[in-house]
């Protein structure tokens, strides 16, 4: 099986997604609700590509932020 984000149907990602197990512990699930967004697949790993390769970006933790100093509001 031979899928690629940008070349595949995104028909074909979802299924492979929803069907096959080892696709579960890829970047793949969390790609697929972009591709539900923008049916443009190569502008998505281009703008992907170029967002990873901004310093900031590429430090950046989806699910907690940044790593800068945060100033906190006591209230």
């Amino acid at each position: 099986l031979h899928l690629k984000v940008g070349h595949s149907s995104a028909e074909a990602l979802y299924v492979a997604a929803s069907s096959k197990n080892e696709f579960l512990k890829t970047p793949l699930p969390y790609i697929l609700p972009y591709l539900k967004a923008h049916d443009k697949q190569a502008y998505l790993v281009k703008r992907c590509r170029d967002l990873a390769a901004d310093l900031c970006m590429k430090n950046y933790h989806w699910q907690g932020g940044g790593s800068e100093p945060v100033e906190r509001k006591d209230g």
